[in-house]
């Protein structure tokens, strides 16, 4: 235990003598905290934007006018049964022309189109999105019922494209980050430790062990990992939480994560990331000076 705060309180000496090497370390820790923060919290809101439209994507069936009503209702039963679907919904065409002539009210569509050019309409709303086109292949079969079918098939695929590619691209870019953070981590602390080689080479000469003399500096990179990590949440989560109601406020209907679990994790394991690079960057910038 003596020995903890004898190495607590040498910690606490090399800050203060290395002072603006310590606020160096601790700035580029924390812009790289930032950095990395606003790419999760980017990718994290795209991969909800992008689940937001793919679930409200559905598949509009279009019926043949000569079928029967009861054609229409063994084809609803049919439909019903498939696992995938999740609701139906029968639109008649009477209805559905009634709401367009409402919203065009001002184009006068009747002076243009004699009679109703609609047709009967199924919406079905399935609970998987990406068996759509599965879904959509199968209600093909039924020629002699369905005259055509709009699900929005490109936009899916786009839209499945850009999540997947974002999950898949964040973990790469991520691990790049970190790695480049801690790579300069390294660096800056070393000239901290470069600052002061006289006194490790001093605790060197006078038979200090390896770790009696790294456990300072350690317990330095912990400090400053955790006031490092600590600033960027405080820039990131103003920062964020500005920006996010300013967009909501310009685009209420937009889907953007507000008070979510999502944030508090990524919050805390940018705080855990930021220490632990602090803690690995000071070790190993101590360990290659005692080389």
């Amino acid at each position: 235990m003596p020995s903890l705060f004898f190495f607590i309180r040498e910690a606490g000496i090399g800050l203060r003598r290395s002072g603006l090497m310590s606020v160096l370390s601790l700035c580029t820790l924390a812009v790289s905290m930032v950095v990395l923060g606003f790419f999760l919290l980017f990718t994290v809101n795209v991969n909800n934007l992008a689940d937001f439209f793919v679930s409200r994507l559905e598949i509009r069936v279009f019926f043949r006018d000569e079928i029967t009503r009861r054609d229409k209702r063994d084809f609803h039963a049919v439909v019903q049964g498939f696992d995938t679907v999740r609701e139906v919904e029968f639109v008649d065409k009477a209805v559905a022309w009634e709401t367009l002539k409402q919203q065009y009210s001002g184009t006068q569509l009747t002076t243009y189109i004699n009679k109703n050019p609609l047709p009967d309409t199924m919406i079905i709303r399935v609970t998987d999105q990406t068996k759509i086109q599965e879904m959509v292949a199968k209600l093909k079969t039924y020629t002699t019922v369905v005259e055509d079918i709009v699900y929005g098939g490109y936009v899916t695929e786009r839209i499945q494209l850009l999540s997947k590619w974002l999950r898949i691209s964040g973990w790469g870019f991520n691990a790049l980050l970190l790695l480049a953070t801690l790579m300069i981590i390294v660096n800056t602390i070393r000239l901290t430790i470069m600052a002061r080689h006289n006194e490790v080479e001093i605790m060197q000469l006078v038979g200090a062990t390896r770790w009696f003399i790294r456990w300072p500096f350690v317990i330095e990179g912990f400090v400053l990992g955790v006031a490092g990590s600590s600033v960027a949440i405080g820039i990131l989560k103003f920062s964020y939480d500005a920006v996010a109601r300013y967009i909501q406020q310009q685009f209420p209907f937009m889907p953007l994560i507000f008070n979510s679990p999502v944030l508090w994790w990524i919050y805390t394991g940018l705080f855990i990331i930021g220490t632990v690079l602090g803690i690995v960057g000071a070790y190993i910038s101590i360990s290659r000076t005692l080389k």
